[in-house]
């Protein structure tokens, strides 16, 4: 395997994958990626990872592209932060309180990208 960094290989997932980042009290992050993940099918369905940023073992010290991914979009940790990346690494929302996953599937499903992606797949099934 190649020792390609993590920033180097996120581009790989540019134009697949929606990302949900979240920062602050690792309490608050934990809680938060939970009620996502709660939902694993509206996840799966919208191309979705949930990603958690400092909530990791204390013995990992190579950053990661959760890491990195806080680092270019300026989460610090500090202050409680969700952010909605779209496929094309752009923030589409940004919150600073928790929210209801409804509530970025909604913002998600509103997306001209992701209506194409629905009416797509209900020509191809």
């Amino acid at each position: 395997m190649s020792r390609m960094s993590q920033e180097q290989r996120w581009p790989a997932h540019r134009n697949r994958l929606r990302v949900i980042l979240i920062a602050g009290p690792e309490e608050m992050v934990y809680a938060q990626r939970q009620l996502f993940l709660s939902h694993d099918q509206d996840v799966v369905d919208r191309d979705l990872v949930v990603l958690a940023v400092g909530c990791r073992g204390s013995n990992e010290t190579q950053p990661t592209t959760t890491d990195t991914l806080a680092t270019k979009y300026g989460l610090d940790g500090k202050e409680f932060t969700i952010l909605l990346l779209g496929k094309d690494g752009e923030i589409k929302e940004r919150r600073t309180r928790p929210v209801e996953p409804r509530e970025f599937f909604d913002c998600i499903d509103a997306m001209p990208l992701r209506i194409r992606e629905v009416r797509e797949s209900r020509q191809d099934g």
